[in-house]
């Protein structure tokens, strides 16, 4: 994959993360409780400009601005890579993080500035500012993984069934618990797909089977544990990681 197909791909699949993150929104924004559960109130008292942010955080103007953002998405699908474009996505989704206080879905908000900035730099640095974080974001996951007991043992993923947002899958709980063996197979090979991720820069011929792999694990945790937004935005990364293992070898 040359540099500026990697780009251009990077750049639709963002557009398909936030595109799907902004029509969630929407929906979110238009239920009664929306106001209540994250009352402005609570916030408003740590923002400087209160008449602005009162303004665009009122329940129409949260509306409007994911509207605009979503004609910037638009725009980004149409011009790939410009980052002037890029870079209103990226204010829009910062104000959009704000409002809840920071960050509204953890690392999934952390990763669209991280495609982000990587698609204004542009370029082979580009890529790889994005490479580097993402492979970091599978290693650093992996590492607090195999210091917790629980992890070590197995036990963690059946505690993490039990706590899924699906009966279907709390159901599983029981059986993966009392199937000890199996659970501990499943257990290391999680921690061993996010800590073994550097080998693909040794063994480039790798890079596809653990993004097939990341693909699998994505989907897993989306349909068990509703992680959609992390489904999308990380395999928005995967092209750069590829191509990146294509020019980084050690």
């Amino acid at each position: 994959m040359n540099l500026t197909a990697s780009l251009h791909l990077i750049s639709y699949l963002f557009c398909w993360a936030l595109f799907l993150q902004c029509l969630e929104m929407i929906s979110i924004s238009r239920k009664k409780s929306f106001l209540t559960i994250w009352s402005f109130k609570n916030l408003e008292g740590s923002l400087p400009f209160k008449n602005f942010f009162r303004l665009i955080y009122s329940k129409k103007g949260f509306q409007f601005l994911l509207l605009v953002q979503l004609v910037f998405i638009a725009g980004l699908a149409t011009f790939p890579n410009q980052s002037f474009i890029v870079l209103a996505i990226a204010l829009i989704h910062l104000l959009v993080c704000l409002r809840f206080r920071g960050l509204f879905n953890g690392g999934s908000d952390m990763m669209v500035f991280v495609i982000a900035t990587g698609l204004i730099i542009g370029g082979k640095l580009g890529l790889i500012y994005i490479t580097i974080h993402t492979c970091y974001s599978y290693f650093k996951a992996g590492l607090a993984k195999i210091v917790q007991p629980t992890w070590r043992s197995g036990i963690a993923l059946s505690q993490f069934l039990g706590i899924s947002l699906y009966s279907k899958c709390q159901q599983l709980e029981k059986p993966l618990r009392y199937q000890k063996f199996f659970s501990l197979v499943l257990s290391y090979s999680v921690m061993a797909f996010e800590l073994l991720i550097p080998l693909i820069f040794i063994f480039p011929i790798m890079a596809y089977s653990y993004f097939g792999i990341a693909v699998a694990f994505h989907v897993v945790n989306c349909l068990v544990f509703g992680l959609n937004r992390f489904l999308w935005i990380w395999l928005a990364a995967w092209p750069a990681v590829i191509y990146c293992t294509e020019i980084i070898k050690f």
